[in-house]
């Protein structure tokens, strides 16, 4: 019996490629060295009044991007197709996450995105890693999210 589960039509509408690469044009220009981090996506999210989420969805078109860690958790977001079942909204609601423990000196964690997971069959996929280990998860949808950043601490 196999395990795949139909995660349903896409929900969500993915990002105009054109927006991704003129917003991986802007990544190549901030970060010649390649070393992304999420200081430098805010800097380019703000000046192009967009969502992080859309600047992070640019960078995880480049697998040769070098992520700089501020954290020793962090939650990959695959922001390739999983934006059609609502990856990008999620990721919003972490970056929100980040900001809420960044200003009240809670522990946190870094955001890191990527093209693909390998687990197109059942979107949204997130990886979570830490110190007490690692967890795969698949099947997420938006709304989940404040459980999944719950894990990195608990």
């Amino acid at each position: 019996m196999s395990d795949y589960q139909d995660p349903g039509p896409p929900s969500h509408e993915p990002l105009d490629m054109d927006v991704v690469w003129d917003l991986g044009e802007l990544i190549d220009e901030a970060c010649p060295d390649g070393k992304v981090s999420r200081e430098k996506l805010a800097a380019i999210a703000h000046s192009q009044s967009v969502p992080l989420s859309h600047v992070y969805a640019a960078a995880a078109f480049d697998p040769d991007y070098e992520w700089e860690l501020e954290f020793d958790r962090q939650v990959t977001v695959c922001l390739g197709a999983c934006q059609g079942w609502g990856a990008r909204e999620m990721a919003d609601v972490l970056f929100e996450a980040q900001e809420k423990r960044r200003a009240s000196n809670k522990p946190n964690f870094d955001v890191l995105s990527v093209g693909c997971l390998d687990r197109c069959a059942s979107p949204v996929a997130l990886d979570i890693d830490g110190p007490a280990g690692s967890a795969r998860l698949s099947l997420l949808r938006p709304g989940c999210e404040q459980d999944i950043v719950l894990s990195l601490f608990d």
